[in-house]
C-alpha cells in the first residue's frame, strides 16, 4: 500500500465492528456505572445533556423528565431529545461533541424504562451515526 489514503481506505471497513466490539464491552459497564450515581442523585453530563433524577437537560435548559421525554436519538451526525408533544427537538448537539454518547443513549433507555432490543444495546447505531455509511 502506498499513500495515507490508501491506508485510510483499506481501513475504513474495520471500523463498524471495532466500534460495536467497544459497545459490546464498555457501554454496559459504563452505563452501570453512571445509572447508579444518577439514582444517588449525583447528575451526569455528557457534553450539552445532563442526566439527573429529574430528566435529561439540553445546554442550560430544564430538565425534560423521562416521562416528558418521546426518545434521545441520532440523526445525521447529531444526538436530540424530542419531548412528548413537541413538534421539534427539544435541543441537541453534534456526535462528535457528547463524550459517551452511546451511553448517553443507554443511560436513557435505563432511566426512562425503555427495554434494549435483544440484539444489544446500540445495535444498528454505530454505522450510520458515527462515519455516515
Amino acid at each position: 500500500m502506498t499513500g495515507t489514503g490508501t491506508l485510510q481506505n483499506a481501513m475504513s471497513h474495520r471500523i463498524p465492528a471495532a466500534l460495536a466490539e467497544i459497545d459490546r464491552r464498555v457501554t454496559p459497564r459504563l452505563t452501570e456505572t453512571v445509572v447508579r450515581q444518577v439514582q444517588e442523585g449525583l447528575t451526569a453530563a455528557f457534553g450539552k445533556f445532563t442526566v439527573s433524577l429529574r430528566g435529561i437537560a439540553v445546554g442550560r435548559g430544564q430538565p425534560v423528565p423521562y416521562t416528558d421525554n418521546e426518545r434521545l436519538y441520532l440523526d445525521k451526525g447529531k444526538v436530540y431529545l424530542k419531548k412528548r408533544g413537541s413538534w421539534l427537538a427539544s435541543g441537541g448537539a453534534l456526535v462528535s461533541a457528547v463524550p459517551n454518547v452511546l451511553v448517553l443513549l443507554a443511560v436513557h433507555r435505563r432511566l426512562a424504562g425503555i427495554t434494549e432490543s435483544a440484539a444489544g444495546p446500540n445495535q444498528g447505531l454505530v454505522r450510520g451515526a458515527f462515519i455516515g455509511l
